[in-house]
């Protein structure tokens, strides 16, 4: 596998035993999309948007260890084991800018 990976869904048809896929059409957006995540209610990770590896996010983090922030639990599994500690989103377009606030209880 690629350093790079998409998915996306198209028409396939078979032809010469191979088979065939439709062109994907890219529609980038022109307008800024905003989101803001907000972790006082505890329940904030719970938005299918989040994802964690091999297991569900709130297995990796909660909302409401810390009130209004999110805390992810480190249990030694670096991004280069097989279950690392590690919860976030899908980037959604090719061009993004992200902002994160990193604190120490």
């Amino acid at each position: 596998m690629g350093d790079r990976c998409e998915t996306y869904v198209t028409e396939v048809a078979w032809k010469d035993s191979r088979p065939r896929f439709a062109p994907v059409g890219l529609a980038p957006r022109a307008e800024a999309v905003e989101e803001r995540f907000d972790f006082s209610d505890g329940t904030a990770h719970g938005d299918p948007g989040w994802l964690a590896v091999r297991r569900m996010p709130g297995d990796v983090a909660s909302a409401g260890e810390w009130p209004g922030w999110l805390t992810i639990r480190a249990a030694g599994g670096a991004l280069t084991t097989v279950r690392p500690d590690f919860v976030g989103r899908r980037q959604r377009h090719i061009t993004s800018r992200f902002q994160v606030r990193v604190a120490r209880p």
